[in-house]
């Protein structure tokens, strides 16, 4: 039964673990769910051969760490207690087979990488190169945008919707 149920609440947590056992005929609050999960023993991640790296804030605008993702896996390796060149670069170094690291364009990442582990390929990860391109974009467009759409009081056209007729 211990392990039916924390089956049911590891992938949806506390609450909708709870509600999914009910719906199956086993009684378990939510936070008999949430104490399943958490007695669960941590899971031992190989070294990726792609290295997320980005910067978590643990309280906004005071305390930041560093955040580690197996990209293949989708998921969370370490969290690093700071965010500096030095705690960085200790985690590949003592890890071989890094292959690629993906990262923003935080300076201390990149030199963290190139001392840590100079031979993994480093890459914008997704996320930063859309943003990057959509600000360059709007950038773009509200610079033309008097070039793009010139409009003159007189110019502007009635665009009245035209009457079906019937049949």
């Amino acid at each position: 039964m211990r392990d039916a149920l924390t089956r049911i609440a590891l992938p949806p947590g506390g609450r909708a673990g709870a509600r999914l056992a009910f719906g199956l005929a086993m009684s378990a609050s939510r936070d008999s769910q949430l104490r399943l999960i958490r007695a669960l023993p941590d899971p031992q991640h190989q070294t990726p051969r792609a290295l997320g790296v980005d910067e978590s804030a643990l309280r906004k605008g005071h305390t930041y760490a560093t955040i580690l993702v197996d990209v293949t896996a989708r998921r969370p390796i370490d969290v690093l207690p700071e965010r500096s060149t030095d705690s960085f670069a200790a985690w590949p170094s003592k890890r071989r087979g890094v292959q690629v690291i993906c990262r923003d364009r935080a300076g201390c990442y990149a030199e963290g990488a190139v001392r840590g582990a100079p031979k993994p390929l480093q890459v914008a990860d997704r996320w930063h190169l859309w943003n990057n391109l959509s600000t360059a974009v709007e950038k773009v467009v509200r610079r033309a945008h008097a070039r793009l759409w010139p409009c003159d009081d007189r110019e502007i056209v009635d665009l009245a919707v035209p009457q079906r007729t019937p049949g």
